[in-house]
């Protein structure tokens, strides 16, 4: 059992965590807090903040519950005098999801996430002493949640409190007075941007069983009717980003954000050379032309390895390449799909371990030249730490233990892949106002890049963890681009 200190106050407020507290003989509420989130991956931390009807900041407990046998996560409020009201800030957060406090940095939702100064600084004190959190939970990883418990003599009881998944990164908010919360407070409780006033606990007298109610999924399970050429990933919370690339290829990775997405399915493979062909055969008419390569491809990064020919030259099962990102996105949908969004590209790439995301589409083990197809060329003058290997497009499935869980295969290496998005900073406008669920972002007009994921033939190694993010001008066509399609998840 975990036991914050007791504070001095004219109404001081005590706090209890662990499924094991004894019940204080005084006026008491028992929170009981359940979440949506899934646990270890997004919820693996849960930050309680207690402050007295005057705003004072009285308590805080960062507590670590990594396991779903953890939740729900109870604790209990009180006071050796009363009546009095407590306001419980409540935050779930992934583990490492944290920034330095530098005082209540109010961001709105929309717009660029841009941190802004410090509003005020409002410090933890106990016995004269300054025990002000040196972090707090990043608000685009978090769900911010106020809870206002008045607690009156001779009262007990329980109060039951859900983080959902869709108020993350919707701060709570109150006036800029240097206090904390007060009844002119707004929390989200269920909608994503929408703020209400703080709401008043229903205490439920005398209760003070520790289970909560069962949230609903975020998102509808795999209906297992998806072809054999497409793989299900559910859908539901995850974050996109990561804060682990200081050094990256393109654009930062970072701010990561918590968002959800519909449950959907993906190619298992790149789209081939052959199944191009194939859907030419049944009317797909190209908006603009693949590079056609009449002659063997070369060892060469021009139209000499392109892997496209008028005629069958028996490289059907190459990944198609030459590919300009207009035409790819025209065959997807031309297939009944589109081309994949950066969040349905990353959530199945970092789909390589059993539970949280992993660093590669296989897991989190160190890349090598039998794993995947990549660094098969020189660059900048060095050599390539693979190019001992056939220097040239491979076909799909060239390198076997580049496959996820999920049975997607050559996220990591063979082609970078076009995806659907512009390719744009995580902290600009574009992103802050593209919401929580599904979120997809255009170019920045119709001459701007278009957004890349995932390694190739050619590129070194530093391409292949799945967060890397890189931009090409729609109308690129290179020997090491191609794309695959994404496809919403049929109705059960």
């Amino acid at each position: 059992m975990d036991r914050a200190r007791a504070v001095k106050s004219a109404l001081p407020l005590l706090l209890l965590v662990g499924c094991q507290a004894p019940i204080p003989p005084r006026p008491e509420a028992l929170v009981v807090v359940s979440t949506d989130l899934p646990v270890l991956d997004l919820s693996a931390r849960l930050r309680v903040d207690v402050f007295d009807d005057e705003g004072v900041w009285r308590t805080s407990n960062d507590l670590a519950r990594p396991d779903p046998g953890d939740w729900p996560v109870s604790f209990s409020v009180f006071t050796d005098e009363g009546p009095s009201r407590a306001w419980l800030r409540l935050r779930v957060y992934p583990e490492g999801g944290t920034r330095r406090y530098e005082g209540e940095r109010f961001s709105d939702v929309g717009g660029a996430f841009i941190e802004p100064a410090p509003q005020t600084r409002l410090q933890l004190i106990e016995n004269d002493r300054d025990v002000t959190p040196e972090l707090e939970p990043h608000p685009l990883v978090t769900v911010d949640r106020l809870v206002a418990i008045t607690l009156e003599p001779e009262r007990r009881g329980r109060v039951l409190v859900a983080l959902r998944a869709d108020c993350a990164g919707t701060m709570a908010q109150w006036p800029d007075d240097g206090r904390g919360p007060n009844t002119q407070s707004e929390t989200c409780i269920d909608t994503w941007g929408q703020r209400s006033p703080t709401p008043l606990a229903e205490v439920e007298d005398e209760v003070f069983d520790r289970d909560a109610p069962s949230l609903p999924e975020l998102a509808a399970p795999c209906s297992g009717d998806t072809k054999e050429t497409h793989a299900c990933i559910p859908g539901g919370a995850t974050v996109l980003g990561s804060r682990e690339l200081a050094l990256t290829p393109g654009l930062p990775t970072t701010p990561e954000r918590l968002l959800q997405l519909s449950t959907y399915s993906i190619d298992r493979d790149e789209v081939t050379v052959g199944r191009y062909r194939a859907a030419l055969a049944k009317g797909h008419v190209p908006v603009t032309p693949v590079i056609a390569n009449a002659g063997p491809i070369e060892s060469a990064v021009d139209a000499t390895s392109c892997t496209w020919s008028t005629d069958d030259l028996g490289r059907e099962d190459h990944p198609l390449n030459c590919v300009s990102w207009d035409e790819a996105r025209a065959f997807c949908q031309f297939e009944g799909g589109d081309l994949p969004t950066e969040a349905q590209w990353e959530r199945a790439a970092r789909r390589g371990v059993d539970v949280g995301r992993s660093r590669y589409p296989w897991g989190q083990d160190t890349p090598t030249c039998e794993r995947t197809v990549h660094a098969r060329w020189p660059l900048a003058g060095a050599p390539g730490v693979c190019q001992h290997l056939d220097r040239r497009p491979q076909p799909i499935r060239a390198a076997a233990g580049d496959v996820t869980l999920d049975g997607v295969h050559d996220l990591g290496g063979s082609v970078q892949e076009w995806v659907l998005d512009g390719y744009l900073f995580y902290d600009g406008e574009a992103w802050g106002a593209a919401g929580l669920h599904d979120p997809s972002v255009e170019a920045a007009n119709l001459l701007g890049s278009q957004t890349v994921r995932g390694a190739s033939w050619p590129a070194p190694p530093t391409f292949l963890n799945s967060a890397v993010r890189t931009g090409i001008e729609a109308s690129g066509r290179a020997p090491f681009l191609g794309f695959r399609c994404a496809y919403p998840e049929p109705s059960p």
